[in-house]
């Protein structure tokens, strides 16, 4: 699931999509990209925790937030070359901070549940 879903977010994030084409479906999500980037990241690290069974700790922390803005730095740039799209610095700290939140939410969440 975490692949597909990652593999899902590249497809999105490389995409020139028509917007013609995308009808009601762009005329829906157009003025909630942002909640969208935030979002999209914030499932994004909950699935990795699953996926990986990953140790909710500061190493992993840092580890986490490196690899999303990498992810989606690079998405961001190859948006710079791509015509019908725009990148953002803003899109990028949306990812961020999104994933950052599904971190914390998901400590949160694993220290109550397994309390030791």
């Amino acid at each position: 699931v975490f692949s597909v879903y990652y593999l899902g977010i590249i497809f999105l994030s490389v995409n020139t999509f028509n917007i013609k084409e995308l009808g009601l479906l762009h005329e829906v999500f157009d003025d909630k990209d942002k909640l969208m980037h935030f979002i999209q990241y914030f499932i994004f690290v909950i699935l990795a925790f699953f996926a990986f069974k990953i140790d909710a700790n500061i190493k992993n922390f840092i580890s986490v937030c490196l690899f999303i803005i990498f992810s989606s730095g690079i998405a961001e740039f190859v948006q710079l070359y791509l015509p019908n799209r725009d990148s953002s610095y803003m899109d990028c700290l949306y990812d961020i901070s999104g994933g950052m939140c599904g971190f914390f939410i998901f400590l949160g969440i694993n220290r109550i549940c397994y309390k030791d």
